[in-house]
Parts: structure tokens; C-alpha cells; sequence
């Protein structure tokens, strides 16, 4: 494997899960799987003495939660990107539209979040966002940065639409279309997808 792949790390206490995902990763040749772990301590242990660039990490766990084991990689490792892997549709565990996802969002200062009812193109593309980031804001269109800083104020979408005087209908569209460059899943991933990249209002 070159060295210019990017080293991954996979934890989950299903072993089962744990090991299709490597397999499926591994068949796409992007990334170099480097480990597969069972919990959040391992994950820790593991980070300490090897070089990993990215982390997918299971949400909810015996012990150690993802979320907890999330917050301590980036703090100690913050150069790491982490990925929360989540069956989960309501917080804790995922972000949704509000201050509650939000918060836990920031609590496990993930890179970004993926649901493991996500295809294998959306995982691995969360796990190297880094390297599709400034691709993919270089490829918005004027219309969806203007979308993306009125969202970035916390504006619905009827505000957005009488804002810049187009159909809710068509805002729905640039947001949708925002979410798919950035590897997003909902808005709260678009917003903190922007803020980490300065691509926030009046970008």
C-alpha cells in the first residue's frame, strides 16, 4: 500500500460490522485499513502509538461511548479526523436540525457524522472529506454559496426562498444539492462543514 494513502481505523463493537465495513473499503483502494477495534478505549490505546489519519467511529458502545472517545482522539490528536458511524436517527447519537444534535455535535468534536444506512461512497468519502473539502466548495454555484450563508444565519427555508426571491421548492434543491458536494447528511452537517472551513456567511 503507498504511503500516501490514508491510514484508517474502524471501531465498533460488532465484529461483524467491523469487518464488512474493512472489506468494503479496503476493495476501493483509497485508504489503507489499519485496524480494526472493538471499543472506544482500544480506539484511544491504538492512536497513541500509530499513525492514523482518519477514524470511523461507532456512536454507542459498552464503556467508552463513541462520543466520548470521539471528543479525546480530537483533542489529543487534533490533526485526526473522526467520523461518528451511527444507526441512530435522534440524538444522541446523530445530529438532527436542532440545538440538541448541535450540541452533541460540538460535545464530540467529530469531523462528521454518517449513518450506517449510508452507501460505502458516502463513508469513505466522510472519512477523506479533507481531501474532497476544498474541491467540493471550489465546485458550489453562486447560487448555493448565497443558500449556504443564509443558512450558515439560521434561516428556514421559506426565509432563504423570500430572501433571494426563489421558490422554497428550489431552496430545498441548492440545499440538497450543498449537502451532496460537502458529503453532508442533514443541515447541521452543512453548518459545521462551513464553519470548519470559513465558508460561512459573507464567504
Amino acid at each position: 500500500m503507498p504511503e500516501n494513502h490514508n491510514r484508517i481505523v474502524i471501531v465498533d463493537n460488532d465484529p461483524i460490522v467491523r469487518a464488512a465495513v474493512a472489506q468494503m473499503l479496503a476493495r476501493r483502494g483509497a485508504a489503507e485499513i489499519v485496524a480494526t477495534l472493538g471499543s472506544g478505549h482500544e480506539a484511544i490505546d491504538y492512536c497513541e502509538t500509530h499513525r492514523v489519519d482518519a477514524v470511523l467511529m461507532d456512536a454507542r458502545m459498552p464503556g467508552l461511548d463513541g462520543i466520548s472517545a470521539s471528543a479525546d482522539l480530537k483533542t489529543h490528536h487534533p490533526g485526526l479526523r473522526v467520523v461518528i458511524f451511527s444507526s441512530y436517527d435522534s440524538p444522541p447519537f446523530t445530529p438532527h436540525d436542532g440545538p440538541a444534535g448541535a450540541s452533541h455535535a460540538e460535545r464530540a468534536k467529530a469531523d462528521a457524522f454518517v449513518s450506517k444506512s449510508a452507501t460505502i461512497d458516502e463513508v469513505e468519502q466522510a472519512l477523506l472529506g479533507e481531501s474532497c473539502a476544498s474541491s467540493a466548495r471550489n465546485t458550489l454555484t453562486g447560487r448555493e454559496h448565497e443558500v449556504l450563508n443564509l443558512l450558515c444565519t439560521g434561516m428556514t427555508n421559506r426565509q432563504i426562498s423570500r430572501a433571494l426571491g426563489i421558490s422554497e421548492t428550489t431552496v430545498k434543491t441548492h440545499i440538497s444539492s450543498v449537502m451532496h458536494k460537502t458529503g453532508s447528511q442533514s443541515r447541521t452537517q452543512v453548518l459545521l462543514w462551513a464553519a470548519r472551513r470559513g465558508a460561512g456567511p459573507n464567504d
